[in-house]
């Protein structure tokens, strides 16, 4: 067998990640970031256009003034320094602290600083902070965050009345976003009152629900997990378990583990009836294995070994394995050589190959050919597709030098099933020089059809050039 030569630049960058992300938000007044951003178009009312003004200096040994802070070198305490800057001024003087951020000349020290205007403002007076916010903010990143900002401090305050006017005054993204901060700042400081409203207004929003466990497992997972265990909507409790413990997974991930293994199998009924068990919890498996695997891999291995035999035990073992493989293949092989289990066996080399194929797709299927024909089966197709999706070109070049096969029909198909979008006559000429008649005719049809879809003309007058050279099995197929 021909194998492979390295792929280019592309196909050596790991493009093929796996995992489940879990909602959270990020607490900018806690940790602000440094993202960069044009605020040409925020506007103020300054009283003195001539003058520059400047943060009260220290007084006692308190806060240094503004030019001190932006003489300070552009480092994560800088950022923090002009938030907490911004947010004292803006406690005692907010209009002070929207002028000051005018005279700010970068974009980013004037970002950190208007978050921490905008937090402080919201601390006494939330309804003024937003009122400012839509009216003198451009639509877009700042009004959102700093909407964002004051809702999060008003959601400790009086969150219900946040609420309100979060239904009154917002919509699409933004409003999603808000009300996730909500949800989570409320939690945070209010976890059985914020949960009793959610409960009270029957919602099935998962922004709030995903908000409102996060905020509460950061400081009480066991409370978390509890709670949602217990909520009569089964899309609901799924939600809530999967946020709940994969946010203990970040701070210990074998308490997680042992949190998750009552929901990881499809549980009894309470009166042991003929009725349905209690379905496991979807996706909690590959969660874990998911954060687990992208800390400690080894540990979560065991942890997936000890796991009942079923479809949560296979979902963890190949999270685990595409993490694992992202990291390190060679340690990801040799866990993969231990199972005995023939469907666990073949799903975890179908997860090592596919990344491994976009990476070094060579050595991927050098090593399937180790592997029993019916384990490897899947696995080449996964690495085909990987090495198809990062490196066609390279993949192109390796295909013309196969001997025709059934293996190289897999080959080609895998490539013009990724360019046929692009560049469809490509995608034909891969089909037209297949080996078995079958797979050319199916994907002869399959990829004139998908052109036919995008450009009519153009493929319908490529058919009618071909139409007599194409197989009899192909023109069959397309009449169909």
């Amino acid at each position: 067998m021909i194998f492979p030569r390295n792929g280019s630049l592309l196909s050596n960058s790991l493009l093929v990640t796996a995992g489940v992300a879990v909602g959270a938000w990020t607490n900018a007044s806690i940790h602000p970031s440094r993202e960069i951003m044009s605020l040409s178009a925020v506007t103020v009312e300054p009283k003195a256009p001539s003058a520059r003004k400047s943060a009260p200096g220290p007084r006692g040994g308190g806060r240094p003034s503004l030019a001190e802070v932006l003489s300070q070198p552009p480092t994560g305490q800088k950022s923090l320094s002009l938030h907490e800057l911004g947010q004292q001024v803006a406690g005692e003087n907010p209009t002070s602290a929207m002028e000051l951020a005018q005279g700010i000349p970068g974009d980013a020290d004037r970002l950190d600083f208007l978050r921490g205007a905008m937090t402080g403002w919201a601390a006494t007076d939330p309804q003024a902070a937003l009122a400012y916010a839509q009216s003198h903010f451009p639509a877009g990143q700042m009004q959102s965050e700093s909407v964002r900002l004051a809702i999060q401090a008003w959601a400790v305050t009086d969150p219900r009345a946040a609420y309100v006017w979060m239904e009154q005054n917002l919509s699409g993204p933004q409003k999603e976003e808000a009300m996730g901060s909500f949800a989570q700042s409320w939690a945070r400081t209010a976890p059985e009152k914020a949960a009793a409203w959610f409960a009270e207004t029957g919602s099935t929003s998962q922004t709030l629900l995903t908000g409102l466990v996060t905020g509460w497992a950061a400081t009480d997972p066991a409370a978390a997990i509890a709670w949602s265990g217990q909520l009569a909507d089964r899309a609901n409790q799924t939600v809530g378990l999967t946020t709940a413990i994969g946010e203990l997974a970040r701070q210990d991930p074998a308490r997680a583990a042992a949190a998750a293994l009552p929901f990881l199998t499809d549980a009894p009924t309470a009166g042991g009836g003929a009725e349905s068990p209690t379905p496991a919890v979807p996706d909690l498996a590959t969660v874990l294995a998911d954060i687990w695997g992208a800390n400690d891999p080894a540990a979560a291995a065991e942890w997936v070994a000890r796991l009942p035999p079923g479809a949560s035990q296979i979902e963890a073992a190949t999270t685990l394995a595409t993490v694992w493989a992202a990291s390190d293949i060679n340690a990801a092989v040799q866990w993969s050589e231990g199972f005995t289990d023939p469907a666990l066996h073949s799903a975890v080399v179908e997860h090592l190959a596919t990344t491994w194929g976009a990476i070094e797709p060579d050595k991927a299927l050098a090593w399937l050919a180790t592997q029993p024909a019916d384990i490897a089966a899947n696995g080449i197709q996964g690495a085909y597709n990987s090495w198809a999706a990062t490196d066609p070109a390279g993949m192109q070049d390796w295909i013309t030098q196969l001997q025709p096969s059934l293996s190289a029909d897999q080959a080609r198909r895998s490539l013009g099933d990724v360019v046929s979008g692009n560049d469809p006559l490509a995608a034909l000429d891969l089909a037209r020089n297949m080996f078995s008649p079958s797979a050319q005719a199916d994907a002869l049809n399959r990829y004139y059809r998908s052109w036919q879809r995008q450009s009519p003309a153009d493929a319908n007058e490529w058919l009618t050039s071909e139409w007599a050279s194409l197989p009899v099995q192909a023109r069959q197929r397309m009449n169909k």
